[in-house]
């Protein structure tokens, strides 16, 4: 598995980030619904302690002084779910249809309901990870058996 440590954060309006990783690459990632979503992050609500973010030691971690700390492999997580580096509203649809499925029968597949997967198609709500990979299984199983 690849370990992403982090080399620089810049803390940017608004809750969000801009964090650059080892191998160079960058992402910008808006933690406001993470905040919000942890009480033990609740003092990161305020904009000053906010923009106090720095790397942790090793680069495995951002820290505030406050005590707050988000581990890579969380920021990594949001950095995909956010970028929607894995999966797009049209690359769901064209899973779907390429393996000629209705979307009753792909939420099925998913273990999701119907509506989640017009959400994710039409854009309306981000595709996470886990949905992807399932794509991805679902695919496999589907050919291996077909």
């Amino acid at each position: 598995m690849k370990q992403w440590k982090i080399t620089a954060v810049e803390c940017l309006d608004a809750f969000f980030i801009r964090l650059t990783w080892e191998q160079g690459q960058e992402n910008l990632i808006d933690l406001e619904p993470h905040i919000r979503a942890f009480k033990t992050l609740a003092p990161l609500r305020n904009p000053e302690e906010f923009c106090q973010a720095c790397v942790g030691e090793w680069g495995w971690h951002l820290e505030w002084p406050c005590g707050a700390d988000i581990s890579s492999d969380t920021l990594r997580r949001l950095a995909l779910e956010q970028s929607q580096t894995m999966m797009t509203p049209t690359s769901i649809k064209e899973w779907r249809r390429g393996l000629g499925l209705s979307l009753t029968q792909a939420a099925h597949v998913l273990g999701l309901s119907r509506r989640m997967v017009s959400y994710y198609e039409s854009g309306e709500k981000k595709i996470p990870k886990y949905v992807a990979l399932a794509c991805l299984g679902a695919s496999t199983e589907m050919q291996a058996n077909g």
